[in-house]
């Protein structure tokens, strides 16, 4: 965290987005750092898969009085492998993921969303069909959160896929 703050400061950068993986972390940059960073509260990808989504909602309550000023999920592909899941279990566009959403609109809590990733990765890493689906796939259910929540404070990590030239 000093190297990041140092660089920053180097280029005369005030503030950065600090996604935290915990609490602890959070208060920690806060002691050492007051007032540097716009904490994200992060929502792991996997987590949703293992544990459905009431529990998140249950954090996205207590996500403001816990000094957070949005949140992240990191949603790639690979959280389906590593919890195990197959491509329609918990689609980022169902209606399970649709209480997850509504609760970030209700609460006003911007969030930062890593859906996709780099074509090379679908065709080296996620070849699997049992857990993984196609990138245009995975930009349609993009495609719905984004029609169903076109008032949401929402960010798309990455260009939604850390895209090759032939894709901007």
């Amino acid at each position: 965290m000093d190297l990041l703050v140092e660089t920053e400061r180097k280029f005369g950068i005030e503030k950065a987005i600090l996604i935290c993986h915990s609490l602890e972390i959070k208060k920690y940059a806060n002691r050492k750092y007051p007032d540097r960073f716009i904490h994200a509260k992060y929502f792991s990808g996997a987590f949703r898969f293992s544990n459905g989504v009431d529990p998140l909602i249950k954090e996205i309550a207590t996500l403001k009085e816990e000094g957070y000023h949005l949140a992240k999920m990191q949603s790639a592909p690979m959280m389906r492998g590593r919890a195990a899941t197959g491509p329609d279990t918990l689609r980022m566009d169902g209606d399970e993921m649709a209480r997850f959403f509504g609760a970030m609109k209700d609460e006003a809590i911007p969030f930062i969303l890593h859906l996709s990733d780099p074509d090379t990765y679908y065709e080296t890493k996620y070849t699997d069909k049992k857990y993984y689906s196609s990138k245009e796939r995975d930009l349609r259910e993009l495609e719905g959160v984004l029609s169903r929540y076109n008032d949401m404070s929402l960010q798309i990590a990455h260009f939604a896929a850390q895209p090759e030239i032939h894709r901007l």
